[in-house]
Protein backbone atom coordinates (compact mmCIF):
# COMPACT_ATOMS: atom_id res chain seq x y z
CA UNK A 1 0.00 0.00 0.00
CA UNK A 2 2.84 2.36 0.58
CA UNK A 3 5.02 1.94 -2.46
CA UNK A 4 1.11 2.31 -4.30
CA UNK A 5 1.06 6.21 -2.92
CA UNK A 6 4.37 6.14 -1.93
CA UNK A 7 4.78 9.60 -4.78
CA UNK A 8 1.72 11.31 -3.57
CA UNK A 9 2.59 10.89 0.37
CA UNK A 10 6.07 12.78 -0.57
CA UNK A 11 4.21 15.22 -2.20
CA UNK A 12 1.65 15.89 0.74
CA UNK A 13 4.91 15.91 3.67
CA UNK A 14 6.65 18.78 1.55
CA UNK A 15 3.43 20.56 1.74
CA UNK A 16 3.09 19.57 5.40
CA UNK A 17 6.68 20.78 5.87
CA UNK A 18 5.86 24.39 3.83
CA UNK A 19 2.62 24.97 6.48
CA UNK A 20 5.34 23.81 9.42
CA UNK A 21 7.70 26.84 8.31
CA UNK A 22 4.72 29.13 7.53
CA UNK A 23 3.28 28.66 11.04
CA UNK A 24 6.98 29.02 12.67
CA UNK A 25 7.38 32.34 10.33
CA UNK A 26 3.50 33.77 12.12
CA UNK A 27 4.34 32.57 15.01
CA UNK A 28 7.81 34.94 15.03
CA UNK A 29 5.90 37.65 13.20
CA UNK A 30 3.68 37.66 16.53
CA UNK A 31 6.81 37.23 18.92
CA UNK A 32 7.94 41.05 16.58
CA UNK A 33 4.87 42.60 17.86
CA UNK A 34 5.30 41.16 21.14
CA UNK A 35 9.14 42.29 21.37
CA UNK A 36 7.65 45.91 19.37
CA UNK A 37 9.10 49.44 21.03
CA UNK A 38 6.18 50.57 19.81
CA UNK A 39 4.67 48.87 22.87
CA UNK A 40 6.06 51.54 24.84
CA UNK A 41 3.76 54.20 22.97
CA UNK A 42 0.64 52.68 23.86
CA UNK A 43 -1.77 53.40 26.47
CA UNK A 44 -2.77 50.74 29.35
CA UNK A 45 -5.92 49.69 27.67
CA UNK A 46 -4.31 49.19 24.09
CA UNK A 47 -1.26 47.44 25.95
CA UNK A 48 -3.55 44.78 27.15
CA UNK A 49 -5.19 44.73 23.64
CA UNK A 50 -2.11 43.60 21.94
CA UNK A 51 -0.84 41.22 24.92
CA UNK A 52 -4.49 39.50 24.93
CA UNK A 53 -4.15 38.83 20.73
CA UNK A 54 -0.37 37.65 20.68
CA UNK A 55 -1.08 35.26 23.43
CA UNK A 56 -4.34 33.72 22.09
CA UNK A 57 -2.98 33.91 18.47
CA UNK A 58 0.15 32.17 20.05
CA UNK A 59 -1.17 29.76 22.10
CA UNK A 60 -3.85 28.22 19.06
CA UNK A 61 -0.62 27.83 16.86
CA UNK A 62 1.07 25.71 19.57
CA UNK A 63 -2.19 23.63 19.58
CA UNK A 64 -1.23 22.50 15.93
CA UNK A 65 0.87 19.73 15.42
CA UNK A 66 2.27 18.53 11.93
CA UNK A 67 1.56 14.84 11.51
CA UNK A 68 4.52 12.26 11.04
CA UNK A 69 1.83 10.16 8.76
CA UNK A 70 0.05 11.36 5.71
CA UNK A 71 -2.89 9.83 6.51
CA UNK A 72 -6.03 11.62 5.34
CA UNK A 73 -7.27 11.55 8.56
CA UNK A 74 -4.27 13.24 10.13
CA UNK A 75 -3.91 15.50 6.89
CA UNK A 76 -7.88 16.66 7.25
CA UNK A 77 -7.40 17.13 10.97
CA UNK A 78 -4.08 19.51 10.18
CA UNK A 79 -6.95 21.51 7.45
CA UNK A 80 -9.41 21.83 10.03
CA UNK A 81 -6.57 23.98 12.91
CA UNK A 82 -5.33 25.94 10.02
CA UNK A 83 -9.03 26.98 9.59
CA UNK A 84 -10.09 27.17 13.06
CA UNK A 85 -6.92 29.46 13.40
CA UNK A 86 -8.48 31.38 10.65
CA UNK A 87 -11.56 32.32 12.04
CA UNK A 88 -9.98 32.93 15.51
CA UNK A 89 -7.32 35.58 13.97
CA UNK A 90 -10.54 36.97 12.30
CA UNK A 91 -12.32 37.01 15.13
CA UNK A 92 -9.87 38.67 17.86
CA UNK A 93 -8.48 40.79 15.12
CA UNK A 94 -11.89 42.90 15.03
CA UNK A 95 -11.95 43.36 18.61
CA UNK A 96 -8.84 43.92 19.16
CA UNK A 97 -6.34 45.79 16.74
CA UNK A 98 -7.78 48.65 16.28
CA UNK A 99 -7.11 49.50 19.38
CA UNK A 100 -3.28 49.55 18.69
CA UNK A 101 -2.75 49.28 14.60
CA UNK A 102 -1.88 53.38 14.20
CA UNK A 103 1.69 52.77 15.97
CA UNK A 104 1.88 48.93 14.87
CA UNK A 105 1.65 49.19 11.18
CA UNK A 106 4.68 47.27 9.97
CA UNK A 107 4.09 44.40 12.25
CA UNK A 108 0.35 44.44 11.01
CA UNK A 109 1.46 44.22 7.22
CA UNK A 110 4.01 41.77 8.61
CA UNK A 111 1.64 38.98 10.22
CA UNK A 112 -0.88 40.00 7.55
CA UNK A 113 1.57 38.23 4.81
CA UNK A 114 2.47 35.62 6.84
CA UNK A 115 -1.67 34.87 7.40
CA UNK A 116 -1.84 35.21 3.79
CA UNK A 117 0.59 32.60 3.06
CA UNK A 118 -0.73 30.06 5.56
CA UNK A 119 -3.65 30.42 4.46
CA UNK A 120 -2.80 29.95 0.64
CA UNK A 121 -0.89 26.76 1.55
CA UNK A 122 -4.14 25.41 3.60
CA UNK A 123 -5.59 25.84 0.27
CA UNK A 124 -3.18 24.07 -1.51
CA UNK A 125 -3.38 21.35 1.18
CA UNK A 126 -7.64 21.15 0.56
CA UNK A 127 -7.29 20.95 -3.22
CA UNK A 128 -4.46 18.12 -2.71
CA UNK A 129 -6.90 16.20 -0.40
CA UNK A 130 -9.72 16.52 -2.84
CA UNK A 131 -8.04 15.73 -5.91
CA UNK A 132 -5.17 13.31 -4.92
CA UNK A 133 -6.15 11.43 -1.99
CA UNK A 134 -9.27 9.89 -2.53
CA UNK A 135 -7.93 6.47 -3.69
CA UNK A 136 -5.63 6.94 -0.67
CA UNK A 137 -8.71 7.79 1.69
CA UNK A 138 -10.17 4.25 0.47
CA UNK A 139 -7.19 2.26 1.16
CA UNK A 140 -7.30 3.56 4.74
CA UNK A 141 -10.59 3.19 4.87
CA UNK A 142 -9.78 -0.25 3.94
CA UNK A 143 -6.96 -0.84 6.48
CA UNK A 144 -9.34 0.22 9.61
CA UNK A 145 -11.64 -2.88 8.16
CA UNK A 146 -8.95 -5.43 9.09
CA UNK A 147 -9.38 -5.20 12.88
CA UNK A 148 -13.00 -5.92 12.47
CA UNK A 149 -12.11 -8.86 9.97
CA UNK A 150 -9.29 -10.42 12.84
CA UNK A 151 -11.99 -10.23 15.90
CA UNK A 152 -14.57 -12.02 13.34
CA UNK A 153 -11.72 -14.82 12.72
CA UNK A 154 -11.07 -14.55 16.69
CA UNK A 155 -14.48 -15.11 17.43
CA UNK A 156 -14.98 -17.94 15.18
CA UNK A 157 -12.35 -19.29 17.02
CA UNK A 158 -13.26 -18.75 19.92
CA UNK A 159 -16.95 -20.34 19.26
CA UNK A 160 -15.50 -23.25 17.68
CA UNK A 161 -13.39 -24.26 21.08
CA UNK A 162 -16.46 -23.42 23.12
CA UNK A 163 -18.21 -25.67 20.99
CA UNK A 164 -15.61 -28.74 21.19
CA UNK A 165 -15.13 -28.31 25.11
CA UNK A 166 -19.11 -27.92 25.43
CA UNK A 167 -19.55 -30.97 23.11
CA UNK A 168 -17.09 -32.77 25.30
CA UNK A 169 -18.31 -32.25 28.69
CA UNK A 170 -21.73 -32.43 27.19
CA UNK A 171 -21.00 -36.12 25.85
CA UNK A 172 -19.31 -36.82 29.80
CA UNK A 173 -22.87 -36.42 31.08
CA UNK A 174 -24.62 -38.28 28.93
CA UNK A 175 -22.60 -41.09 29.54
CA UNK A 176 -22.80 -40.04 33.36
CA UNK A 177 -26.59 -40.14 33.01
CA UNK A 178 -26.31 -43.30 31.21
CA UNK A 179 -24.38 -45.17 33.54
CA UNK A 180 -26.70 -43.83 37.05
CA UNK A 181 -30.17 -44.52 34.84
CA UNK A 182 -28.89 -48.31 34.47
CA UNK A 183 -27.87 -48.75 37.98
CA UNK A 184 -31.12 -47.11 39.23
CA UNK A 185 -32.98 -49.90 37.43
CA UNK A 186 -30.60 -52.83 38.58
CA UNK A 187 -31.98 -51.79 42.50
CA UNK A 188 -35.72 -51.54 41.25
CA UNK A 189 -35.25 -54.67 40.10
CA UNK A 190 -34.88 -56.11 43.20
CA UNK A 191 -36.98 -58.22 44.91
CA UNK A 192 -38.37 -56.31 47.32
CA UNK A 193 -38.99 -53.31 45.28
CA UNK A 194 -41.22 -55.90 42.96
CA UNK A 195 -42.83 -57.19 45.83
CA UNK A 196 -43.89 -53.80 46.68
CA UNK A 197 -44.75 -52.34 43.48
CA UNK A 198 -47.48 -55.89 43.55
CA UNK A 199 -48.93 -55.04 46.89
CA UNK A 200 -49.65 -51.53 45.74
CA UNK A 201 -51.32 -52.82 43.01
CA UNK A 202 -53.13 -55.00 44.97
CA UNK A 203 -54.23 -52.33 47.24
CA UNK A 204 -55.02 -50.10 44.32
CA UNK A 205 -57.88 -52.20 42.90
CA UNK A 206 -59.04 -53.14 46.19
CA UNK A 207 -59.92 -49.14 46.41
CA UNK A 208 -61.80 -49.29 43.71
CA UNK A 209 -64.21 -52.32 44.71
CA UNK A 210 -64.50 -50.53 48.49
CA UNK A 211 -65.51 -47.47 46.72
CA UNK A 212 -67.97 -49.54 44.13
CA UNK A 213 -69.67 -50.83 47.59
CA UNK A 214 -69.77 -47.13 48.99
CA UNK A 215 -72.58 -46.21 46.32
CA UNK A 216 -74.68 -44.94 48.89
CA UNK A 217 -72.35 -41.80 49.15
CA UNK A 218 -74.63 -39.32 47.32
CA UNK A 219 -78.03 -40.27 49.39
CA UNK A 220 -75.61 -39.37 52.35
CA UNK A 221 -74.75 -36.09 50.99
CA UNK A 222 -78.58 -35.22 51.13
CA UNK A 223 -78.81 -36.53 54.49
CA UNK A 224 -76.00 -34.04 55.61
CA UNK A 225 -77.35 -31.15 53.88
CA UNK A 226 -81.10 -32.01 55.23
CA UNK A 227 -79.32 -32.54 58.90
CA UNK A 228 -77.83 -29.07 58.62
CA UNK A 229 -80.91 -26.99 57.90
CA UNK A 230 -82.56 -29.26 60.39
CA UNK A 231 -84.99 -31.13 59.14
CA UNK A 232 -83.68 -34.45 60.08
CA UNK A 233 -83.01 -35.43 63.39
CA UNK A 234 -80.04 -38.11 63.92
CA UNK A 235 -79.82 -40.97 66.51
CA UNK A 236 -77.40 -42.17 68.32
CA UNK A 237 -75.06 -40.73 65.43
CA UNK A 238 -73.42 -36.80 64.77
CA UNK A 239 -73.54 -34.58 62.15
CA UNK A 240 -69.92 -34.94 62.53
CA UNK A 241 -69.75 -38.73 61.74
CA UNK A 242 -70.93 -37.82 58.93
CA UNK A 243 -68.50 -34.92 57.34
CA UNK A 244 -65.36 -37.70 58.73
CA UNK A 245 -66.68 -39.93 56.87
CA UNK A 246 -66.79 -37.90 53.55
CA UNK A 247 -63.31 -36.52 54.02
CA UNK A 248 -61.79 -39.99 53.26
CA UNK A 249 -64.29 -42.53 53.19
CA UNK A 250 -62.16 -45.76 53.50
CA UNK A 251 -59.43 -44.22 55.98
CA UNK A 252 -62.88 -43.55 58.32
CA UNK A 253 -64.17 -47.46 57.72
CA UNK A 254 -60.87 -48.60 58.65
CA UNK A 255 -60.54 -46.50 61.91
CA UNK A 256 -64.58 -48.46 63.00
CA UNK A 257 -64.66 -51.59 64.71
CA UNK A 258 -64.18 -54.73 63.16
CA UNK A 259 -67.91 -54.64 62.47
CA UNK A 260 -68.26 -51.53 61.00
CA UNK A 261 -70.38 -50.26 63.68
CA UNK A 262 -70.94 -46.76 63.19
CA UNK A 263 -71.30 -47.28 59.31
CA UNK A 264 -74.08 -49.42 60.17
CA UNK A 265 -75.72 -47.04 62.42
CA UNK A 266 -75.44 -44.22 59.79
CA UNK A 267 -76.51 -46.71 56.89
CA UNK A 268 -79.62 -47.89 59.56
CA UNK A 269 -80.41 -43.38 60.02
CA UNK A 270 -80.27 -43.43 56.07
CA UNK A 271 -82.76 -45.96 55.38
CA UNK A 272 -85.04 -44.54 57.75
CA UNK A 273 -84.95 -41.64 56.02
CA UNK A 274 -85.21 -43.09 52.41
CA UNK A 275 -88.26 -45.05 52.90
CA UNK A 276 -89.70 -42.13 54.82
CA UNK A 277 -88.86 -39.96 51.34
CA UNK A 278 -87.61 -37.21 53.55
CA UNK A 279 -84.55 -37.20 51.14
CA UNK A 280 -86.52 -36.48 47.98
CA UNK A 281 -84.59 -39.16 45.87
CA UNK A 282 -86.29 -40.16 42.29
CA UNK A 283 -88.15 -43.88 43.12
CA UNK A 284 -85.35 -45.71 41.04
CA UNK A 285 -82.71 -43.97 42.18
CA UNK A 286 -83.85 -44.37 46.38
CA UNK A 287 -84.82 -48.06 45.91
CA UNK A 288 -81.43 -49.47 44.06
CA UNK A 289 -79.90 -47.27 47.32
CA UNK A 290 -82.06 -49.07 49.90
CA UNK A 291 -81.52 -52.37 48.05
CA UNK A 292 -77.70 -51.40 48.33
CA UNK A 293 -77.76 -50.68 51.93
CA UNK A 294 -79.59 -53.63 52.45
CA UNK A 295 -76.77 -55.74 51.03
CA UNK A 296 -73.78 -54.29 52.96
CA UNK A 297 -75.80 -55.04 56.49
CA UNK A 298 -76.69 -58.18 55.42
CA UNK A 299 -73.56 -59.34 53.70
CA UNK A 300 -69.87 -59.23 54.55
CA UNK A 301 -68.11 -58.25 51.04
CA UNK A 302 -66.92 -54.80 52.54
CA UNK A 303 -65.91 -56.22 55.98
CA UNK A 304 -63.89 -58.11 54.31
CA UNK A 305 -62.29 -55.69 52.10
CA UNK A 306 -61.93 -53.39 54.89
CA UNK A 307 -59.52 -56.07 56.99
CA UNK A 308 -57.80 -56.66 53.71
CA UNK A 309 -56.69 -53.37 53.38
CA UNK A 310 -55.50 -53.11 56.53
CA UNK A 311 -54.04 -56.32 55.98
CA UNK A 312 -52.16 -54.95 53.04
CA UNK A 313 -51.16 -51.73 54.04
CA UNK A 314 -49.83 -53.57 57.10
CA UNK A 315 -47.80 -55.35 54.97
CA UNK A 316 -46.51 -52.30 52.80
CA UNK A 317 -45.76 -50.93 55.65
CA UNK A 318 -43.61 -53.31 57.23
CA UNK A 319 -42.29 -53.72 53.35
CA UNK A 320 -40.96 -50.27 53.23
CA UNK A 321 -39.45 -50.67 56.95
CA UNK A 322 -37.27 -53.80 55.37
CA UNK A 323 -36.70 -51.96 52.56
CA UNK A 324 -35.07 -48.41 54.81
CA UNK A 325 -33.36 -51.37 56.84
CA UNK A 326 -31.64 -52.78 53.51
CA UNK A 327 -30.69 -49.05 52.66
CA UNK A 328 -32.16 -49.23 49.51
CA UNK A 329 -34.33 -47.00 49.14
CA UNK A 330 -31.59 -44.59 50.66
CA UNK A 331 -29.37 -45.74 47.60
CA UNK A 332 -31.84 -45.51 44.53
CA UNK A 333 -32.91 -41.32 46.69
CA UNK A 334 -29.31 -40.87 46.30
CA UNK A 335 -29.35 -41.96 42.70
CA UNK A 336 -32.50 -40.31 41.80
CA UNK A 337 -31.03 -36.53 42.97
CA UNK A 338 -27.73 -37.74 41.39
CA UNK A 339 -29.58 -38.67 37.79
CA UNK A 340 -32.14 -35.17 38.70
CA UNK A 341 -28.69 -33.46 38.88
CA UNK A 342 -27.14 -34.24 35.41
CA UNK A 343 -30.34 -33.67 33.30
CA UNK A 344 -30.24 -30.43 34.40
CA UNK A 345 -26.40 -30.02 33.94
CA UNK A 346 -27.12 -31.89 30.42
CA UNK A 347 -29.89 -29.52 29.65
CA UNK A 348 -27.56 -26.36 30.49
CA UNK A 349 -25.27 -28.03 28.26
CA UNK A 350 -27.72 -28.08 25.61
CA UNK A 351 -28.86 -24.79 25.65
CA UNK A 352 -25.21 -23.28 25.39
CA UNK A 353 -24.39 -25.62 23.00
CA UNK A 354 -26.96 -24.71 20.29
CA UNK A 355 -26.34 -20.52 21.93
CA UNK A 356 -22.58 -20.87 20.67
CA UNK A 357 -23.23 -23.06 17.46
CA UNK A 358 -25.97 -20.09 16.76
CA UNK A 359 -22.98 -17.89 17.42
CA UNK A 360 -20.11 -19.31 15.39
CA UNK A 361 -22.40 -19.60 12.55
CA UNK A 362 -23.63 -15.96 12.59
CA UNK A 363 -19.79 -15.07 12.95
CA UNK A 364 -18.91 -17.34 9.57
CA UNK A 365 -21.79 -14.90 7.51
CA UNK A 366 -20.75 -11.88 8.57
CA UNK A 367 -16.78 -12.69 8.26
CA UNK A 368 -17.73 -13.89 4.46
CA UNK A 369 -19.92 -10.53 3.92
CA UNK A 370 -17.17 -8.15 5.40
CA UNK A 371 -14.63 -10.61 3.25
CA UNK A 372 -16.75 -9.96 0.43
CA UNK A 373 -17.27 -6.49 1.28
CA UNK A 374 -13.17 -6.01 1.62
CA UNK A 375 -12.55 -7.73 -1.43
CA UNK A 376 -14.19 -5.28 -3.54
CA UNK A 377 -12.65 -2.68 -1.88
CA UNK A 378 -9.35 -3.79 -2.91
CA UNK A 379 -10.67 -4.25 -6.22
CA UNK A 380 -11.49 -0.82 -6.39
CA UNK A 381 -8.15 0.65 -5.44
CA UNK A 382 -5.84 -2.01 -7.23
CA UNK A 383 -8.07 -2.18 -9.88
CA UNK A 384 -6.91 -6.49 -9.64
CA UNK A 385 -9.97 -9.27 -8.59
CA UNK A 386 -8.69 -10.76 -5.46
CA UNK A 387 -9.50 -13.74 -3.22
CA UNK A 388 -8.75 -13.32 1.11
CA UNK A 389 -7.91 -16.93 2.20
CA UNK A 390 -8.85 -17.02 5.76
CA UNK A 391 -7.19 -19.57 8.29
CA UNK A 392 -8.45 -20.76 11.23
CA UNK A 393 -6.40 -22.36 14.02
CA UNK A 394 -8.93 -25.33 14.98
Amino acid sequence: MEDIFSKVKRKAQKLTESIEQSLIDLKKSIDRMENSEAKENLEQKANKSLSYFTERVKKDINIIEIPEDMTYEKLSTLLKEIKKLFELITDISRKTIPKFQRDFQAEIKDLHYYTRKLGQKGGILDKFLREKYKKIREAENLIDKLPKLFALKNNIENAKNSINEIGNEKEDVEMQLESLKNELLKFEDHALFKKQSDLNNDLFHLKIDINDNLKFKKALKKLRVEVERGNIKLRNITINDIKDFFKDPIVNLCKDSKDLRKLSILLVQLRIALESNELKLKTTKKESTIEHINQILSGNELKENIEKYKHLQEEISNLEKEINDTGLSKKISQLKEKIASASLKKDHLENDFKKKNDDYLSYLKKLKEEREKFSKMVEGITDERIKIAITFSF
